[in-house]
């Protein structure tokens, strides 16, 4: 579809603000797998002096790096793929970036170069015939660079790699942040670097001399056994790869046994044996590559203990209200398994107790046979309709027929609303159902639990701790809080995917991981609760799992109104 557009010349950008250091690791991350099944590295660097946000098109960005490094992990069989992202430029506003991409793979030949940027082009028809693919990537992505003010160059060597620059163009966005420098709660901490791969040895290594920390590198598990036994004193952190010959990183791990210090494993694999060891050896960090500086410096802080990061004074903890729909008692009537599993979980995110039924019979029944404090109705069911059900229900007795009931339908047409309304439904959602909608038309009712009133524990927020973190740049704990509203919802829902799998691996390791996003917070209503999750077996224990992770959710609709409080 680009190609065409891009051959109409009608491709247009879309310039807006984005952090490039995010989208960078969440390319990375998309692409990992595919690089870690052929045991390669892929590593990445970024120069500090690159602004935490720019305006450009990141859309055309992000399909420019997938393009560059899918192409490089496909034409490389061993050894890595790293991508640099230079300031090369800026004059006031204006910025120049350039994006490198560099691999170890078959390269390319001299005289094929200035070929393989022209439609259908691949190096060679041999090249077509191992690796596959039509040969467009190059040109949209040369096109894309032109697009956004750059050019395009590379440089190869048969055998041994290649290495594309792209250069764009790009604007200091309005909400330029300040650049994550030394930290005072990590400056001056030791940490021994443990990774047989040098490039990403001298990655970590700066990206720690940065932060303000002393790092000590070893290649190999021996060296680093003999380095910590040397020591004059303890070091404060362990950077240790998973993957490595001769010894590795469990095996260093066990051998170091209680004289290890806090450790953070490194893999290039997402093994779910791997978690389980970890838990074993009491290592509570465990990273999969590439890893983003965001993820290391949260790691690093949270293995400190929130104890040791909070500032004193009463404006670090802020106490939150509770939500207007928790307590609710919500009959929920749908026939679609998935739409009813979805909306369970928004729902009970909201901190509302949820009854599931099929159609429109059972509605009215339910209805009949207990107090619900609203019904949430999709119109077009078997057997009786969202519409016949209403009127139904509006025939009961005082106070049932007063029911407060919302429509779900998946039209968003006009006349809707009145058909709604004239059926004596008091409001209606479209599908699939926007979290923020349902919320404004269920608070739009008024709605009171019947039952007496929950109290509800606040949420303990650190925001002293959360700035400490973020270097003091209050733009800065903005950005994290920002990314923490964006993926709660998807983290809980993907977590209570597991748990009700009983997929007691799974659960574990996302349960880690938004603890991990948590403990920059404090919420330790929240983080708690994770920790005893992520040790629970789900096959032996599934009522405990679903009580916590209730708990988990009622919470996490609490932090969120919280950290959007202006």
């Amino acid at each position: 579809l680009d190609f065409s557009k891009i051959e109409a010349g009608l491709l247009e950008l879309d310039p807006h603000p984005f952090a490039p250091r995010t989208l960078v690791n969440h390319v990375m991350k998309s692409l990992a797998v595919r690089a870690h099944q052929k045991n390669l590295e892929l590593l990445a660097e970024i120069d500090p002096q690159v602004p935490p946000t720019v305006v450009c098109d990141s859309t055309r960005v992000r399909q420019v790096l997938i393009n560059l490094v899918g192409n490089a992990i496909k034409f490389t069989s061993d050894g890595e793929v790293i991508v640099k992202v230079r300031l090369l430029e800026r004059q006031g506003d204006e910025l120049k970036l350039r994006i490198s991409v560099s691999d170890t793979g078959i390269g390319i030949a001299n005289d094929k170069i200035d070929k393989i940027f022209e439609s259908f082009a691949q190096a060679d028809t041999s090249t077509t015939r191992q690796f596959g693919g039509t040969g467009l990537g190059l040109s949209i992505t040369a096109f894309l660079v032109d697009l956004m003010g750059g050019s395009i160059q590379v440089e190869s060597e048969p055998g041994r790699g290649s290495t594309f620059h792209a250069t764009i163009k790009a604007r200091v966005s309005d909400e330029e942040l300040v650049v994550i420098g030394p930290d005072a709660t990590i400056a001056g901490r030791t940490a021994l670097v443990v990774d047989d791969n040098a490039t990403n040895r001298r990655l970590l290594e700066d990206l720690l001399r940065h932060w303000g920390m002393e790092p000590v590198l070893a290649t190999s598990g021996p060296e680093a056994l003999k380095l910590v036994e040397q020591a004059q004193r303890p070091f404060d952190f362990l950077l240790l790869d998973v993957n490595m010959p001769e010894m590795d990183g469990f095996t260093v791990a066990q051998r170091l046994g209680a004289s290890m210090p806090v450790t953070l494993m490194l893999s290039s694999s997402d093994l779910s044996s791997d978690t389980a060891r970890c838990r074993q050896l009491g290592i509570e960090h465990y990273m999969t590559k590439p890893i983003s500086e965001e993820e290391l410096k949260h790691a690093l802080l949270a293995q400190l203990g929130n104890q040791k990061l909070v500032r004193s004074g009463p404006a670090g903890i802020r106490p939150v209200q509770p939500s207007p729909l928790r307590g609710l008692k919500v009959l929920l009537a749908e026939d679609n398994p998935i739409n009813q599993a979805l909306a369970v979980i928004l729902l009970e995110q909201m901190g509302m107790t949820v009854t599931v039924v099929n159609n429109g019979r059972e509605a009215v029944e339910a209805v009949a046979g207990g107090a619900y404090d609203v019904v949430l109705i999709d119109v077009q069911m078997p057997e009786l309709d969202g519409f016949q059900a209403t009127r139904l229900i509006r025939e009961l007795g005082e106070p049932l027929a007063k029911t407060p009931i919302v429509a779900l339908t998946a039209h968003a047409i006009k006349g809707d609303r009145e058909r709604c309304l004239e059926a004596g439904m008091d409001d209606y959602v479209t599908k699939p159902i926007d979290p923020d909608q349902l919320r404004l038309a269920l608070v739009g009712l008024g709605l009171k639990p019947r039952d007496a009133e929950l109290e509800q524990a606040p949420v303990t927020i650190d925001r002293a701790g959360l700035l400490l973190r973020a270097g003091g740049s209050e733009s800065m704990a903005a950005l994290v809080t920002r990314q923490l509203l964006e993926s709660i919802d998807p983290s809980l829902a993907s977590l209570h995917e597991a748990v009700v799998a009983q997929d007691t691996e799974t659960a574990s390791r996302r349960a880690h991981t938004l603890r991990g996003m948590l403990s920059n917070f404090g919420a330790p209503e929240m983080t708690e609760p994770l920790s005893r999750l992520e040790r629970l077996d789900m096959n032996a224990h599934s009522e405990e799992a679903a009580t916590i992770l209730k708990t988990i959710a009622d919470f996490a609709t609490e932090l969120k109104r919280a950290l959007q409080a202006p």
